[in-house]
């Protein structure tokens, strides 16, 4: 019988086509027509999750700049990523304890081309260090404004509370 392969065609133009072992081809169209599936979870397992809690970021922005940035381009490039910062104090605080907020302070040194060059958690005021180690590992992939050669360092701060429990002013 048989077996499809993927082959590139280059013919002027590079475009992907199917090819079978045998030389013969199939229905390409057919094949990359079909949406992947998608997962939801099943309403006994979903009941069995619960409540998922919910936080908010308070963000300080950047403080102690130095080099090419604003403080206004680096927070705009750090809010770009809001949810995924939100997302590391779901996990790793509320879900522990629904009540928790804190503070968290990091030490970022960009390169020319807009990436970290270095990330370093300078406070943190939460139990547990991953929370630290979540928001850093996401900093390492976000693309930043180009500085220009001499790249640029900052320190960026952000405060995190429940949803349902703001402060009183």
């Amino acid at each position: 019988m048989p077996v499809a392969v993927p082959v590139l065609l280059c013919i002027g133009v590079s475009t992907l086509g199917w090819a079978q072992a045998d030389g013969g081809s199939l229905n390409q169209s057919a094949i990359l027509a079909e949406p992947a599936p998608k997962f939801v979870w099943p309403p006994k397992e979903r009941a069995l999750l619960g409540p998922h809690p919910a936080g908010r970021l308070v963000e300080q922005g950047p403080t102690r700049v130095a080099g090419g940035l604003t403080s206004g381009t680096i927070a705009e490039d750090v809010r770009r990523h809001s949810r995924e910062i939100t997302g590391c104090y779901e996990r790793f605080e509320l879900l522990r304890d629904g009540k928790s907020r804190g503070r968290l302070t990091l030490a970022i040194v960009i390169n020319a081309t807009g990436r970290a060059a270095s990330v370093r958690v300078e406070e943190n005021s939460f139990a547990d260090p991953g929370m630290g180690e979540c928001i850093k590992a996401g900093v390492w992939t976000w693309y930043f404004h180009r500085p220009g050669a001499d790249g640029a360092r900052f320190s960026y701060g952000f405060d995190f509370e429940p949803l349902h429990q703001r402060k009183k002013k």
